[in-house]
C-alpha cells in the first residue's frame, strides 16, 4: 500500500513540475532570434511571429526552434498585475506571482494550437503596467534536442533583424499566407 501511495505522489509531483509556469521555470539564454514581437509586448495589440531560421543560443551553442506555444511578460522579484484582452483561439491566459517573480501571458501547450515556422498571431493584454515588466518569456519546442530537453521555458534578449532582412522575411510571410488562403 505504501508503495502505491508513494508512486501516486511521485506522479503528481512530476506532472506539476512538467507543467510548471512560474518565474523560476524560465531559463536565461544568451539570445533569441527569428521570433518577433511587434510593435512590442507592452503595446496592445502586439503580433508574435515565428520566422524561418528561429533559434536561440544557450551555453555557447545554437539550437533551432520549431514551435512557439507560450508567451509571457516577466517581472523579477515582484508582483505583476495583468488581464487578458484577446489571443488566438485556444491560447489560455494565466498569471502566477511568488516571492521570486511573476509571469502573465498565454500558453497553447495543452490544446495543440502551437505556432509553427511562418505562423503569427495577435495578442493583447486587457491591463498590464509595462513599467513592471522586466523581461519576455517564451515556451518553445526545439527541432532537435538540447540540454534543457525537447521543450523549455526561455527568456533572453531578442536579436533584432536589420531592416532589409525584416522586409524580405515579411514579404516571404505574406506570400506564404497568400498561398495558404488559395489552398
Amino acid at each position: 500500500m505504501k508503495k502505491r501511495v508513494l508512486f501516486a505522489a511521485s506522479l503528481v509531483t512530476c506532472a506539476g513540475f512538467a507543467s510548471a509556469q512560474n518565474f523560476g521555470s524560465f531559463t536565461g539564454v544568451t539570445s533569441i532570434s527569428g521570433i518577433t514581437i511587434t510593435p512590442g509586448l507592452g503595446t496592445t495589440p502586439f503580433t508574435l511571429s515565428l520566422l524561418p531560421g528561429a533559434s536561440l543560443v544557450y551555453l555557447g551553442n545554437s539550437y533551432a526552434i520549431s514551435q512557439v506555444f507560450g508567451i509571457f511578460a516577466l517581472r523579477a522579484g515582484g508582483s505583476l498585475t495583468a488581464t487578458s484582452g484577446s489571443a488566438p483561439a485556444n491560447w489560455d491566459f494565466g498569471t502566477h506571482n511568488n516571492a521570486n517573480g511573476s509571469i502573465a501571458g498565454w500558453d497553447a501547450n495543452a490544446n495543440g494550437n502551437r505556432f509553427n515556422i511562418g505562423d503569427s498571431g495577435v495578442f493583447s493584454f486587457g491591463t498590464l503596467n509595462t513599467a513592471d515588466v522586466t523581461g519576455i518569456g517564451l515556451h518553445v519546442q526545439f527541432a532537435g534536442s538540447m540540454p534543457l530537453g525537447q521543450t523549455a521555458y526561455v527568456s533572453g534578449p531578442f536579436a533584432t533583424p536589420e531592416p532589409c532582412t525584416l522586409a524580405v522575411l515579411s514579404i516571404g510571410a505574406m506570400l506564404g499566407l497568400r498561398r495558404r488562403k488559395r489552398a
